[in-house]
This record gives structure tokens, C-alpha cells and sequence, in this order.
């Protein structure tokens, strides 16, 4: 993500919307929604200064759409490493390409080895949990496994792709292994 698109991409939507710097940043007389002064939102837009992200999520709201998707522009629509891995493990299942899917799953363990980043990890036992549910070779997801994935996925608040997935394919485990 640039970091100098965060308030050019602002600039590019509030026009594409026809809205002046006072509408939504709410500095007009009497306004009961102030949100920041025109300056400091004009100045933003040019790259000159930054914004809270408080004020960055109530002025998304006056133009209308969701953060997420104003991160999606602010990204040019690029998804996220997760949300590829996740279209890729689904597109391989949908062709019964279990031999790409055990690749996948052997990249994801050399990737959590080299850079013990835990999402490497969910993905690997996303992939293992394909193998498993259909049989290849001996893949098994250990009661070990799907503790820490359970563990993991109620320990979080707000549930976005990659855990939905992640439950998703181990459910089954779950069912068999603990006591939900």
C-alpha cells in the first residue's frame, strides 16, 4: 500500500461524488457535523499532513462507502496475500487439483518456518484440512491442530475472511476432536 494514494485516493472519491471539502469534512456555519477543518482535509488530500484514523473513518462515512472499501481503493483493488491464498485453495479444490493444493500446503510450512508469521500456519492447516477431508495420501488434522485453531478463532472478537475460511474447513475436525 503507498502511503501517499491514502489521501489522493480521498481526493479522487469525494470528486467522483461531486462533494466540496466543507460538505464532508462538515466545516460549514452551524454544521452538527464537524468533522475536521476544510484546511486540514485539503492538506491531506495533497499529502502534506496526515489524518487520525478516527477522522479518516467518519469522513469515508460522508462519502458513503465502508472503510474496507476505501482500503480496497486506496490498494487499487489488490487483495490481500490471505484473501489470494484463499481464492487459490478454492479454485484447486473446485478442479480436485489436490497435488497444487499439497504444494500450497508445503509452501505455507516453509513460509511459517523462514518467517514464523502464524498466518502461514492457518493457511497450511487450511490446505491440510482439504487433504484430509478428501483423503490424500495420510494427511489428518491432530486434535492438537484443531484445539489451536478453535483456541485461536475464539480468542478473536470480530471475524474477518481468512478466519471464516479457517473454521470453515476445519469444522469438521472439530466436530470429531472437542467438545464445541
Amino acid at each position: 500500500m503507498v502511503e501517499e494514494s491514502w489521501g489522493e485516493t480521498f481526493r479522487e472519491l469525494r470528486e467522483s461524488k461531486n462533494l466540496s471539502l466543507s460538505k464532508v469534512s462538515g466545516d460549514y456555519k452551524n454544521s452538527p457535523n464537524y468533522i475536521t477543518s476544510k484546511v486540514q482535509l485539503s492538506r491531506f488530500e495533497r499529502n502534506e499532513s496526515d489524518i487520525t484514523l478516527t477522522k479518516i473513518s467518519k469522513l469515508v462515512e460522508k462519502l458513503g462507502i465502508t472503510f474496507e472499501e476505501y482500503l480496497s481503493y486506496v490498494r487499487d483493488f489488490e487483495q490481500s496475500e490471505a484473501s489470494n491464498f484463499i481464492d487459490e485453495l478454492q479454485r484447486l479444490t473446485e478442479l480436485g487439483n489436490y497435488e497444487e493444493i499439497e504444494n500450497l500446503y508445503e509452501k505455507s510450512i516453509q513460509n511459517f518456518s523462514k518467517m514464523n508469521q502464524k498466518i502461514y500456519y492457518w493457511n497450511s492447516l487450511e490446505a491440510k484440512a482439504i487433504l484430509a477431508s478428501n483423503h490424500i495420501k495420510n494427511y489428518q488434522i491432530t486434535e492438537n491442530e484443531a484445539q489451536e485453531v478453535a483456541d485461536y478463532l475464539f480468542s478473536i472478537l470480530e471475524w474477518g475472511q481468512q478466519e471464516i475460511y479457517l473454521f470453515g474447513e476445519l469444522l469438521n475436525f472439530f466436530e470429531r476432536s472437542i467438545d464445541l
